[in-house]
């Protein structure tokens, strides 16, 4: 038999990156950018509430600018030393899990939920794991997840007792306005909102600030100026330029966004009103960092110690915030540990584990090539 060999595969994608490379003016066309960018700095601050079409969208409540808290950014070794003479509290939390869902002959999930903490106040800190695992036939990623958010809200509720400084933050690695969940049904994202709404709450209600900390490329702010009115809808469908590429215009290294009023229809039904600002950490290095409205109520400061934190916590871990970077690690579920899953499962269970998963899931572990 004649066998024709894939010799080619790296250098298609190659080729193909390179084509789609030398095409972005064309999708983010650079005066197009120029003309959203203007019409964003003179935007004035909105003083009430809006509403928009979509799942997020931002609106702008400070004058549109940088907000500098240093001269010159301090050095990793700087960044830590004002952090530890501070009066902050800060934990982190990640999570991560493993399932072999249809691969398996019996469903279950396993989650890791890692924590870090370091209480400067008073010079105590720690890092722990809580691990969750249940076997439910009918999961499905949807349920997964819900199920997944009240493991951690469980975790959040006793880290109150950690954390003892003046000032209390809990830095969370996800989205607390959740545009992703449009897609799922009414009752899924309602229930998965809640869960969210509840904790935050709780919280804030116990002197802790959670602050979601995560990349994006949503288009909130160009959204919020056709909400404004500044940008028609036909203008918008041919200007949706991610928040990241504006504010990298606007933004020195170290500034910190105005602050936005979050529009999150996933939280119609919960109540939750969060704000939300971009902390510019590097060139290309733009942060959306969301919190509960109510943390603005704290105090004129408050809003300064959030950029710090940030900002320090990132130059610590070299363009990301250290406790985000911990509690990752204290999370992860190796390849190791997840095969050391499927054998403790097998064995319990009396099945040698190469029969337990599916043959395609084995075919993953030992590829032909």
């Amino acid at each position: 038999m004649k066998w024709k060999y894939n010799t080619s595969k790296v250098l298609k994608v190659m080729s193909a990156i390179r084509n789609i490379a030398r095409n972005i003016n064309a999708v983010f066309p650079p005066t197009t950018i120029d003309d959203i960018v203007r019409k964003f700095v003179a935007l004035s601050p909105v003083k009430e509430r809006l509403r928009s079409k979509d799942a997020t969208a931002l609106y702008p409540i400070e004058v549109i600018r940088g907000y500098s808290i240093y001269n010159r950014l301090p050095n990793r070794q700087q960044a830590f030393k004002e952090l530890s003479d501070s009066k902050y509290a800060i934990a982190s939390i990640d999570s991560s899990y493993h399932s072999p869902g249809a691969h398996g002959y019996i469903p279950f999930i396993v989650h890791n939920v890692g924590i870090w903490y370091v209480d400067y106040n008073n010079e105590v800190g720690g890092e722990d794991s809580e691990v969750f695992a249940d076997i439910k036939v009918s999961y499905g990623d949807m349920r997964e997840r819900i199920w997944m958010k009240q493991n951690e809200a469980k975790v959040l509720r006793n880290l109150v007792k950690l954390l003892n400084g003046e000032l209390n933050f809990v830095m969370l690695d996800e989205s607390l306005s959740i545009g992703y969940t449009i897609s799922w049904s009414n009752t899924d994202r309602e229930e998965y909102a809640h869960v969210i709404a509840d904790y935050v709450n709780f919280l804030i209600d116990n002197n802790i600030i959670p602050l979601g900390i995560y990349y994006t490329r949503s288009i909130d702010i160009v959204r919020g100026m056709r909400d404004m009115g500044v940008v028609s809808d036909d203008e918008f469908k041919n200007s949706q330029i991610p928040d990241k590429m504006i504010l990298n215009k606007i933004l020195g290294c170290g500034d910190r966004s105005p602050i936005f009023n979050v529009y999150s229809y996933a939280h119609m039904k919960t109540g939750l009103e969060l704000n939300a600002i971009y902390v510019k950490v590097g060139d290309y290095n733009t942060l959306r960092v969301e919190f509960p409205a109510k943390t603005l109520k704290l105090g004129k400061d408050v809003i300064e110690d959030i950029h710090r934190v940030v900002l320090l916590e990132s130059i610590i871990g070299d363009g990301y915030p250290y406790p985000l970077q911990a509690s990752h690690e204290n999370a992860v579920l190796t390849s190791e540990v997840r095969d050391a899953i499927v054998e403790v499962f097998s064995e319990v269970l009396g099945i040698r584990n190469e029969l337990y998963v599916s043959s395609k899931e084995m075919s993953k572990r030992w590829p032909l090539a």
